[in-house]
């Protein structure tokens, strides 16, 4: 194909991927309420305010987009491969869809941990910490402002360990490389947990304690391979 043939075919790409994100953003919207409740379930709170007219609108929109985005990511991310997979070779082609699979599969699993986990934890300890200084009225968008930010930087972190495996599975990593790095790498996790969680010191350790698990298992994984590869030689 010429260079502009790619770039039209890009072009068609975005368009199928915008739209797709489109109607499930405007299917979210409808169903708005539903989806409050679920999000809202794991903090337990009895009442929320509006601080003004339109917090209510702009946040229902917010959650209704990111919604939208999570929920429709198996079909864009479909349109995005088929995009790139005539650029690939036959033995890169063959590990498209495990990575497919592993990356909607490992998502899940942030999104879970944070349903399950850091949200109600955070959420209890500011209550309990808060009681002590006044009462706790917490306003609707500042409240989903924060789960979201958990759920959606658990559900990245999680996403970068499947990259990092699938490094390793094309021998981009080497386990020497991972434990050289494992000091920096640390520093790092911190950083991005301090970056990506709301400015408090529990939500950064709950982020920060399953990323340098996750680190530790790729070494983990990295070694085995690399023990594997010599035995094979």
């Amino acid at each position: 194909m010429r260079f502009w043939d790619h770039v039209e075919e890009l072009r068609k790409t975005l368009l199928r991927m915008g739209l797709v994100i489109a109607l499930a953003t405007l299917l979210a919207f409808c169903f708005h309420k539903p989806i409050f409740s679920l999000l809202l379930a794991p903090l337990k709170i009895d009442h929320l305010y509006l601080f003004s007219p339109i917090e209510g609108f702009v946040t229902v929109l917010k959650v209704s987009f990111w919604t939208g985005l999570l929920a429709s990511s198996p079909l864009w991310t479909l349109f995005l491969m088929q995009f790139i997979l005539p650029a690939l070779r036959s033995r890169e082609k063959k590990h498209v869809l495990p990575f497919l699979g592993l990356s909607i599969l490992f998502i899940a699993c942030g999104i879970l941990f944070a349903y399950t986990v850091t949200l109600p934890i955070v959420t209890r300890f500011f209550q309990k910490f808060n009681e002590g200084i006044g009462e706790n009225l917490w306003g609707l968008g500042q409240t989903l402002n924060f789960a979201l930010m958990l759920v959606l930087a658990h559900g990245l972190v999680f996403e970068f360990y499947v990259g990092l495996l699938f490094l390793i599975r094309f021998g981009l990593l080497t386990a020497d490389q991972l434990k050289r790095a494992r000091r920096p790498v640390i520093v790092l996790i911190l950083l991005l947990a301090a970056i990506l969680t709301p400015p408090d010191l529990l939500s950064q350790i709950l982020l920060a304690a399953p990323m340098l698990i996750l680190y530790e298992t790729a070494v983990l994984y990295a070694t085995l391979r690399n023990r594997k590869l010599v035995e094979n030689s």
